[in-house]
């Protein structure tokens, strides 16, 4: 292990020959061998102890731990032991990333870093919290338990279950052999959301929005300031940036720093407002799950752009700590963890998540939301359909109006495959029209009725009176069942603003996953309101489209199960006599022959 430095946490109280430089808090230092340190604490533990800052002087000045004060054990090989103790059940599958991020935790411990700060954006699923959030501080208590460690989440249960994990670590048989310096958690203040040691250290876990404003501490650590569901939402969002912008930067002692992790959710997320603020004091490690070959690194030999630093493009510049790129994938497309996830997960995921989500969590690309455009291309024509091989379902968009200038009521009839895996959901037919409250339940019953659904779901908006929708579902329900016919009515909430709900199209439709007729007559009008999405005079279909799928995914199994439990085979009906019934829909229903 090279020499390491020390962090300065604050100011000296212990004699010290060694020079302190003050603009760099930094002072180089030898390893002590383990055996020697052991007996040297036998003979000083109370100095050691006594050593330890005072309330009132941390909070004051700069304060320098004892020059000897120093890690035994590299954080990459404490991650590897310590991973057994929390993880018995899952093989320690690690990895280059793992081993560059630990590099640079314990660089920033040892005061070895350049810039102040660290910024970690990482996909999901990459060990970046774990690492981080819980091995990190425990690590670093082993050498220096005088550490306060203030950590952050959007919720306060994520940073609870982290603070949880680490303390279950420090108090294990295992652990307690890795301590350099000897020290007992307080038995006055031992919780799992805040609990304090003999040495004056600490660690605080709480939300952003928490009570932060009293505590001041050497690690402030936020892991996932943005809840991925709430990001497209600018007043939320724009509440994280003032938290962190004017909170933050206060709660940090002489000496100390701040460290975000997380994937990006939006191009105007705290990591790009961080990096616009103070980006020469930010380290910034940025990590794609698919590896892009930077275009100035194109023509390199070794598929690298070795150019000066630049850490607002931390993928081609070179790393102040290792003079070297971060990542040292060269093959465009290279995977970050194969280990983990295979090509097939991954291509999965894209599906799962649509092109932007999965751009922006996971190749920390995101993507301005108001130049999304769904593609009319990528839906393929519908294919003959077997009845027996797909189960019909519906959703509906509504609208309260029936003002020719107002938005429509809009209903989907979708065709599932009864396959287990990633089925296709083939268009039927769209219902769109202006219908004011009292026309709902007719009008609604009987496009029912003409196709007879195994499952209905209505969207219910967020500012709707209290019980409206589940009354309509009623009142459908007694109209269909009065005419000898009964199906599912489920609710489908409005949980997001219209953006966040139709990134579940793009994935699947890109995937062949949805087909249209483009014959139909609704074919037209869908492909015009999803060509100038989200930009268009009216959203209702795409946002009807969106909970079909939804349907799909989250509700039709569990109908499908309750019908085989109640011993129904589930056949699908048609209703085909009528005269009115239109030449489309003819040849929509000859399809599914």
């Amino acid at each position: 292990m090279k020499s390491l430095g020390i962090k300065s946490l604050g100011s000296s109280l212990v004699s010290d020959p060694a020079p302190l430089d003050l603009t760099t808090h930094r002072r180089p230092i030898q390893i002590i061998p383990r055996v020697d340190r052991r007996l040297a604490l036998a003979t000083t533990t109370e100095t050691a102890i006594a050593a330890a800052p005072s309330i009132e002087l941390l909070e004051t000045e700069p304060w320098t731990p004892p020059a000897d004060a120093h890690p035994e054990i590299d954080l990459n090989d404490f991650v590897r032991g310590a991973w057994k103790i929390l993880e018995p059940a899952v093989p320690f599958v690690g990895g280059w990333h793992i081993d560059m991020l630990c590099e640079h935790l314990q660089a920033l411990s040892m005061g070895q870093l350049d810039e102040r700060d660290l910024l970690i954006n990482e996909p999901p699923g990459s060990s970046k919290s774990l690492v981080t959030a819980v091995f990190w501080p425990a690590w670093e208590w082993t050498w220096a338990p005088w550490t306060r460690w203030l950590t952050s989440s959007y919720k306060d249960t994520l940073a609870l279950r982290d603070a949880v994990r680490t303390r279950r670590l420090m108090m294990s048989p295992w652990y307690a052999a890795q301590k350099g310096v000897p020290w007992d958690f307080a038995s006055d203040q031992n919780v799992k959301g805040y609990y304090l040691n003999d040495a004056t250290g600490w660690r605080i876990a709480t939300s952003i929005a928490g009570g932060n404003t009293g505590n001041h501490a050497h690690r402030v650590l936020i892991d996932d300031p943005h809840n991925v569901e709430q990001a497209e939402s600018d007043l939320v969002r724009n509440g994280v940036l003032t938290t962190l912008r004017e909170v933050y930067p206060s709660r940090v002692l002489p000496g100390g720093c701040r460290v975000i992790i997380g994937q990006r959710v939006h191009e105007e997320d705290a990591s790009a407002d961080w990096l616009d603020r103070e980006g020469p004091t930010v380290h910034h490690i940025e990590l794609q799950e698919e590896y892009e070959v930077p275009a100035a690194a194109t023509r390199h030999p070794e598929g690298h752009a070795l150019t000066a630093v630049d850490q607002a493009a931390p993928r081609t510049g070179v790393c102040s700590l290792t003079h070297r790129p971060h990542d040292p994938r060269s093959v465009d497309g290279a995977l970050l963890t194969p280990l983990r996830y295979s090509r097939e997960t991954i291509e999965r995921r894209k599906i799962e998540l649509g092109p932007y989500a999965y751009s922006s969590q996971y190749q920390q690309r995101p993507t301005p939301r108001a130049g999304m455009v769904l593609n009319p291309e990528w839906f393929v024509q519908t294919p003959q359909l077997e009845a027996s091989t797909v189960d019909l379902i519906m959703s509906f968009d509504l609208n309260y109006s029936d003002s020719e200038t107002s938005d429509w009521t809009v209903g989907m009839l979708g065709a599932v495959e009864r396959s287990a895996v990633l089925p296709r959901i083939h268009l039927i037919d769209v219902f769109r029209e202006h219908l004011g409250d009292r026309r709902h339940e007719e009008a609604i019953g009987d496009w029912i009725l003409l196709w007879r659904p195994i499952i209905v779901g209505i969207e219910k908006r967020a500012y709707e009176r209290e019980g409206a929708t589940m009354d309509l579902c009623r009142r459908l329900q007694t109209y269909c069942e009065d005419r000898n016919f009964t199906c599912t009515f489920e609710v489908v909430i409005a949980d997001a603003d219209k953006v966040t709900r139709a990134q579940i199209i793009p994935g699947r439709a890109k995937a062949g996953l949805i087909t249209v007729d483009r014959r139909s007559r609704w074919w037209p009008a869908l492909s015009r309101e999803m060509s100038q999405f989200p930009k268009s005079q009216h959203d209702d279909q795409v946002d009807t489209l969106a909970y079909l799928i939804r349907l799909a995914v989250e509700k039709l199994e569990r109908i499908r199960g309750q019908k085989i439990l109640l011993g129904h085979s589930s056949p699908i009906q048609y209703q085909e006599g009528s005269a009115e019934i239109p030449d489309w829909q003819k040849a929509a229903l000859a399809g599914m022959r």
